[in-house]
């Protein structure tokens, strides 16, 4: 909506509500009508980073001037002509420069708010009329209802305001949990509270009164809890309570979200002895989520708040931390109800080493704080963490299942991405409508990580597939070792001098022996090493440009400098022209590579079918078998020669990859099974040398 825009329609209202008849009651509707009409949008940024934003805050900023211009000469116009609208308006001094000074406090305040936040809301449209009012009444009235036209006509945008702010928007359910021996009359609302409310306007008013009741008996014991947490508190900077926030899997109804996440709350927190104050937020941007406040005190058997903490004499204690006991030493103490209580105590020295003296004359000791629950352990934190992911990923399907750890712990090689929050992704999306000319670094961001992390997992799936390979062909090789007749019909043929054994890398036998390369599958495994050292390094040296990013946008906070983070986000830019080129050039080598194993497959299924049909005793010409002749002596198949040649290149690559860090735990697991029988064997042989008599 354009400033003269909200003028024009401030000015229409005031004229229709007010009805003016004379000159000052024009004057007086125009002048509140047009600063009212306008004054909401005091919080626009000028801003020039594009053409939409710049045109929106230039618009405003012109709206305010012409709005201030006519009621300046609306003013002077009355004031030349005899009017007494000024002289009313300083008739009571006092009052006018409190509502002038209340009126530029409220425009600083709203001027550094967000667009669309504070000032346009029913409070800030009541805290600035009552400010021009204590000015002058007759235009404060004006004022409200300028101001009350452009909230109205602002409804019809798209973009949202906050109308009822400061309450939170959002929120879909609230709970109040309170634990065993809590007083059960903070859970009572009294009757008198029940029958002023029902006699309220909220109430009759109310759709739902049943709803409104009961939403009104929450809010009453929730306001009960947590007035008795402060009252009990004597320290001004005592902790209150303890805050927690959580997302909720968007793959569950709303009232799986509410049963999953009281089950959780009951047992992780309430069972323990404490009280939750706990709510679902979902404004419907994907991100529903949990807000838990809880107390730190527990709850005496008898309903009494108990001790956070405990007070107790520090003793002397000995290099292993047990207490010393020495009966004979002039501080021993000994507790009289409780005799195990004792020790030396240490005593409360001054600047002169001399021990303090309280009142009474009474010696001072020093004393230490322990914790009585146990809940403030920092360690709690990892276990209420893994608690919410065991109760999700029992209500969720294997693939949607989450992991509380990061991925350093889990031992995977993608980068984590970074929280966006709801204003990145609401730049991000007036980018993409062309309404700005740049998105936020934070979307950036994440999409250059999510790139990256495509590309490992893609390398990873591919290391997969070579590996199951690898695995499958081992198995046909030990086949082929089981079988050392199977290069012939009968196997009567095969001569220890043959070439078909010696390609196949065996010797007359049958045992394997160093056989020869072969290019089918040369370097493959090599390549694959090279590759994956790429992408870890090119990992590692991306979130080493995110962590110099980070640090230079806390440093931005802290000092408002922009060049710093320019100058980071100059260098992972940078550092993701590199990656598409290394993507590129990754993806064509995994092609190359999946030519290689079509290659071999290809051969491994022609190799499989010559030995069936030698198996059957048929012949072909393709094959050039020796049927026909009677001598020991016949031409090499060449294509027994390839597979020859493949077989002995996958055992060596076979080896390569024992040699790999995959391989290596296994191989040490397999070593030591091997020792621990090569154990038993020297064990039960010198059983049997000690039954023969032979035991030296």
């Amino acid at each position: 909506m354009m400033g003269k825009t909200h003028i024009a329609v401030g000015i229409a209202a005031a004229y229709l509500i007010t009805h003016p008849q004379t000159a000052p009651e024009f004057i007086i509707a125009t002048v509140g009508g047009s600063i009212g009409g306008v004054m909401a949008d005091i919080d626009v940024k000028i801003d020039t980073s594009n053409k939409y934003a710049a045109k929106a805050s230039t618009d405003a900023l012109y709206g305010e001037i012409l709005a201030a211009a006519i009621s300046v000469g609306a003013l002077a116009g009355d004031y030349f002509t005899g009017g007494n609208i000024l002289q009313g308006a300083v008739a009571n001094l006092t009052r006018f420069i409190i509502g002038a000074v209340l009126f530029i406090v409220f425009t600083i305040i709203g001027e550094r708010s967000k667009h669309r936040d504070k000032t346009h809301s029913l409070l800030a449209m009541l805290l600035f009329s009552a400010s021009v009012y204590l000015m002058e009444s007759r235009i404060g009235f004006a004022y409200l209802i300028g101001y009350g036209s452009h909230l109205l006509v602002d409804t019809f945008n798209k973009s949202p305001i906050r109308m009822l702010y400061p309450l939170k928007k959002g929120v879909v359910y609230t709970s109040l949990l309170m634990c065993e021996n809590a007083p059960q009359e903070w859970q009572n609302v009294p009757a008198e509270n029940i029958r002023r409310f029902q006699k309220s306007v909220r109430y009759k008013r109310a759709d739902n009164q049943n709803a409104a009741l009961e939403k009104f008996k929450l809010t009453f014991q929730k306001q009960r809890l947590w007035n008795e947490v402060l009252r009990i508190e004597k320290s001004s900077d005592a902790q209150l309570g303890r805050s927690f926030e959580f997302s909720l899997p968007k793959e569950w109804s709303r009232q799986e979200q509410i049963d999953y996440t009281t089950e959780y709350i009951q047992k992780t927190f309430v069972d323990k002895g404490m009280c939750a104050d706990w709510s679902i937020h979902d404004k419907g941007d994907g991100n529903p989520h949990v807000h838990l406040l809880v107390t730190l005190r527990p709850f005496n058997s008898d309903h009494s708040w108990g001790n956070k903490e405990i007070k107790d004499w520090e003793f002397v204690r000995d290099e292993n931390g047990n207490i010393v006991v020495d009966e004979s030493h002039p501080d021993w103490w000994q507790d009289k109800k409780n005799p195990d209580r004792h020790g030396i105590r240490i005593p409360v020295l001054d600047e002169n080493g001399v021990q303090k003296v309280g009142t009474r004359n009474r010696k001072q000791w020093k004393r230490v704080l322990t914790d009585a629950t146990g809940w403030n352990n920092p360690k709690n934190c990892e276990l209420w963490r893994s608690e919410w992911a065991n109760v999700c990923n029992a209500h969720l399907k294997t693939e949607n299942h989450i992991d509380h750890r990061s991925y350093a712990r889990q031992g995977k090689l993608e980068i984590p991405t970074i929280h966006e929050g709801a204003d990145a992704r609401k730049i991000d999306e007036k980018f993409q409508n062309g309404q700005t000319s740049s998105t936020s670094w934070k979307v950036e961001e994440n999409q250059i990580i999510k790139r990256q992390n495509a590309l490992l997992d893609k390398i990873q799936i591919s290391f997969g597939k070579v590996s199951s390979a690898l695995t499958q062909w081992k198995e046909r090789l030990r086949d082929i070792r089981r079988k050392p007749g199977s290069h012939s019909h009968d196997g009567d043929n095969d001569k220890p001098d043959r070439g078909t054994a010696e390609s196949y890398g065996r010797d007359g036998t049958g045992i394997a022996g160093t056989g020869q390369a072969a290019p089918v599958f040369s370097g493959a495994e090599p390549e694959f090493k090279k590759l994956k050292q790429r992408i870890i390094q090119a990992a590692k040296s991306f979130a080493r440009y995110r962590r110099t990013a980070l640090t230079d946008r806390a440093t931005e906070n802290q000092n408002r400098t922009v060049g710093k983070r320019e100058s980071a986000m100059a260098g992972i830019n940078a550092e993701a022209e590199q990656r598409e080129q290394l993507i590129a050039e990754t993806e064509q080598r995994i092609a190359d590579l999946k030519q290689q194993i079509e290659k071999a497959r290809e051969i491994d299924e022609r190799m499989q079918k010559l030995r069936e049909r030698r198996a059957g005793g048929r012949t072909s010409a393709d094959d050039r078998t020796d049927a026909g002749r009677t001598g020991s002596e016949r031409p090499d198949n060449p294509g027994t020669k390839q597979a020859a040649k493949r077989i002995a290149d996958l055992e060596r690559e076979i080896e390569q990859r024992k040699q790999s860090r995959e391989y290596r735990s296994i191989a040490d697991k397999i070593k030591a099974n091997r020792g621990t029988i090569d154990q038993r064997d020297r064990q039960q042989e010198k059983s049997r040398r000690r039954s023969r008599g032979m035991e030296i």
